[in-house]
């Protein structure tokens, strides 16, 4: 026999799918579209181009970068390399920042889901933490050691030398210019070597996870290409990088000291291959920087936006598939 559904009481309905009451069809499409950060901060108020701030600012510090290692060769002034190293401290801060942001973006967009952090993607961001801090160690390690509470020298000696010291400026005498000892800086190219392969090992899982989306619509598509060709410079940036820090390894460790010409010339190719792998960073910063904006301000067919790793339009199916229909409901009347 056919078991019966319970009687409803009189006048009312019984659903098989229970919802809220009262419902609208705009609860049921609310209930549908995934929930991101850029979701909620334009929800609360946020201008959609402020989401935009933080890919911004990976082109900056990749800027910051560039302008740094043009300070690194060897014809420039005492004070420019000073001021370069200062740079890269900046910029490396900014990288650790802005790793740190996305971190806090992927758990945060996590618990909007009700799911566990993907721990590839957590993975690939600690790396890029890491990475970001020897950066910014090994940095300091190979600056010089200015003490900003001695003495200023005295302006009217012919012997002085004013340095930039971050927003401030240090008068120094010439004959006594503070150099960071051998120890210093081997120390300080090595931290830069590690912080280099950690961003090529994070750029490859980048890449590899950009393969393996899956999605045939334009904006999966956009963001896997993005992703690749990203990963792909940030890639070459950081062998840039690995392979230049061999050039500012100091002369006497390597025991060439006796050939000076051999130590401009290491220095001169480092610095060459710093500019090259900071211009490949940018290029990178400036593809996704394009690419997230293109995403953010695109109208889908659901005349939303898509946003960074994901998109209303590629959470929710059509509009007109959303609604109810009589057939969704198993009901009985008195």
């Amino acid at each position: 026999a056919v078991r019966a559904l319970p009687r409803a009481p009189r006048g009312k309905v019984s659903m098989v799918h229970p919802v809220k009451s009262p419902f609208t069809a705009a609860d049921y499409l609310e209930s549908t579209v995934s929930r991101s950060m850029v979701n909620e901060w334009v929800s609360m108020g946020v201008p959609l181009w402020a989401t935009l701030i933080d890919e911004f600012l990976f082109v900056v510090a990749s800027v910051i970068f560039i302008f740094a290692s043009f300070d690194f060769y060897p014809s420039a002034s005492y004070a420019q390399y000073v001021e370069g190293c200062q740079l890269f401290i900046i910029g490396s801060m900014m990288y650790l920042a802005l790793a740190l942001f996305d971190v806090f973006e992927i758990v945060a967009e996590a618990r909007l889901s009700n799911k566990d952090p993907p721990a590839s993607q957590l993975m690939e961001q600690g790396l890029y933490v890491v990475g970001s801090v020897f950066f910014a160690v090994g940095t300091v390690l190979f600056t010089p050691p200015i003490d900003v509470t001695t003495a200023p020298a005295d302006p009217s000696s012919k012997e002085i030398l004013s340095v930039p010291w971050f927003g401030r400026t240090v008068t120094l005498q010439t004959s006594a210019l503070p150099e960071p000892p051998d120890a210093s800086i081997v120390a300080g190219d090595i931290l830069f070597i590690i912080g280099s392969v950690l961003f090529t090992v994070a750029a490859f899982s980048s890449a590899l996870m950009a393969a393996g989306e899956v999605g045939g619509d334009t904006a999966s598509m956009i963001r896997r290409r993005t992703a690749v060709a990203t990963a792909s410079l940030y890639q070459g940036g950081s062998i840039a990088y690995i392979v230049g820090t061999l050039g500012f390894i100091p002369s006497r460790p390597l025991g060439i000291d006796a050939c000076p010409d051999g130590a401009r010339i290491m220095s001169d190719a480092g610095a060459t291959l710093f500019v090259i792998g900071s211009v490949l960073y940018a290029l990178g910063a400036v593809i996704t920087f394009l690419a997230v904006a293109y995403l953010t301000f695109d109208k889908g067919s659901n005349g939303y936006v898509s946003v960074r790793g994901s998109s209303t339009a590629d959470a929710a199916p059509a509009p007109h598939t959303l609604l109810p229909t009589p057939e969704d409901y198993t009901y009985t009347r008195s």
